[in-house]
């Protein structure tokens, strides 16, 4: 959680350049459920190869609590690390059942 330009992003690409993971990047403002579709064909190519997959979620608090439910599977499956960046209050706008499988930092 942060304001804008605080360097969210920056710190998620730092984070998987020390673990020499693939990072994959999208905007709930901007993307949808077919751009995550395309991420995750991509971090089940890595995966073959043992690289994990770390995706940077901007405003993840757009994407509504049932499209947040679709990155579960795949979180709990590990081929996605989740990292999602909200400007917003994450326990009232992140659906529960993720947050439960989360660390959260602020």
């Amino acid at each position: 959680m942060g304001l804008s330009g605080t360097g969210k992003t920056t710190l998620a690409r730092v984070v998987v350049s020390q673990v020499k993971g693939h990072f994959e990047q999208l905007s709930a403002v901007l993307d949808g459920m077919k751009e995550l579709r395309v991420v995750v064909e991509n971090a089940k190519k890595f995966q073959k190869i043992d690289k994990q997959t770390l995706l940077f979620l901007d405003e993840i608090h757009r994407f509504n609590k049932a499209q947040q439910g679709g990155f579960l599977t795949h979180i709990e499956s590990d081929l996605l690390v989740l990292i999602g960046a909200t400007t917003e209050n994450f326990s009232f706008e992140i659906n529960k059942v993720l947050l439960s499988r989360s660390s959260m930092s602020h």
